[in-house]
């Protein structure tokens, strides 16, 4: 069976997009072909040829890499640490006009788990695939920004089963540019509030094992994500797919559960020597945030929660909405 598989990025992600490719290809059913596609948004030859290099031991894998036209998206201002990359997941249904189902990956993973499990997730009438949001905040917030349209749930975009056949029918690459350019500035979370608002009720929820967040392992418990134990036990403790959506596991000062793993596959790569400039004002801000949060763990509920809801009036989607709104 032939897996596709589609990843945006630049050259200031290609040790990350490396690394998390490595993790899907090494992860994978050997029996399965992995046709990945790479959103190229200005990845320099030589870091193509070491992604190249580094993924050389797999034989069961095809890259192809995709030069975008940036003119597309080139009135988008870059919001938090996200750039006009992130939006090209959009357009694959035109991009790829031969092809009518794919996985889009954010570049900031680690595939653990067997990619195709989810590739034969089947969608029925659903346009695409994800796994809900657990941060609190941000389907609150997208509501208040986009007061007049209803918001029953909201999914994490990072991990995406694409109907690109579907989506190409209703011609929605050009749906989601004009809502776009329409409403560009109060994106709050790039291409993830477009994917949640345009295609509000044809997205199908999958497990959130295909996408445990970063917020998962600083939370107190399950309840607060909306989850079984089960569930939140398997997220925590044998995610298929990582997702650091908040500190990356390659930031001074990060205490991601996982970050010894993902040190672990980055070594195996041609991006081995990465290393991030010390930075010691984010060393001193996300210490603060770990230790914070284990401390808070250990307090009881009605603290816990009385903690909780201070932090969450001033979270960064709450500015973000605040800035907005001005």
């Amino acid at each position: 069976m032939t897996i596709n598989i589609a990843f945006s990025s630049d050259n200031n992600y290609i040790p990350f997009l490396c690394t998390a490719v490595f993790s899907l290809l090494k992860n994978s059913d050997k029996k399965n072909i992995y046709h990945i596609y790479i959103l190229d948004g200005g990845i320099s030859i030589e870091n193509q040829k070491k992604l190249q290099n580094s993924l050389k031991q797999f034989k069961n894998k095809k890259i192809f890499f995709i030069k975008i036209n940036k003119n597309i998206f080139k009135n988008i201002k870059p919001i938090l640490q996200l750039n006009q990359t992130s939006y090209y997941r959009l357009l694959l249904p035109d991009i790829l006009p031969k092809i009518s189902k794919i996985i889009y990956l954010d570049c900031d993973i680690l595939i653990l788990k067997n990619i195709s499990k989810l590739y034969q997730e089947k969608l029925g009438q659903k346009f695409i695939g994800c796994c809900p949001i657990f941060h609190p905040n941000y389907q609150k917030v997208l509501q208040k920004t986009y007061p007049n349209i209803p918001i029953k749930t909201a999914i994490n975009a990072g991990v995406a089963l694409m109907n690109l056949k579907k989506l190409r029918i209703h011609n929605y690459s050009n749906t989601f540019i004009n809502f776009i350019n329409k409403n560009s500035e109060k994106l709050l979370a790039g291409d993830q509030d477009v994917l949640n608002i345009v295609l509000s009720n044809k997205i199908k929820l999958i497990h959130p094992k295909w996408n445990s967040t970063s917020y998962i392992f600083v939370v107190k418990n399950n309840k607060k994500c909306n989850l079984s134990k089960k569930d939140f036990y398997i997220c925590k403790n044998n995610p298929s797919v990582l997702h650091f959506d908040g500190i990356k596991p390659w930031a001074t000062g990060s205490q991601h559960q996982y970050k010894k793993i993902f040190k672990k596959y980055l070594k195996q790569t041609e991006f081995k020597n990465y290393k991030t400039k010390f930075n010691f004002q984010n060393l001193i801000k996300n210490q603060i945030f770990y230790n914070g949060n284990k401390i808070a763990n250990l307090l009881p509920n009605s603290i816990y929660n009385f903690i909780e809801k201070q932090y969450l009036k001033n979270n960064f989607l709450e500015k973000k909405f605040k800035e907005i709104s001005l």
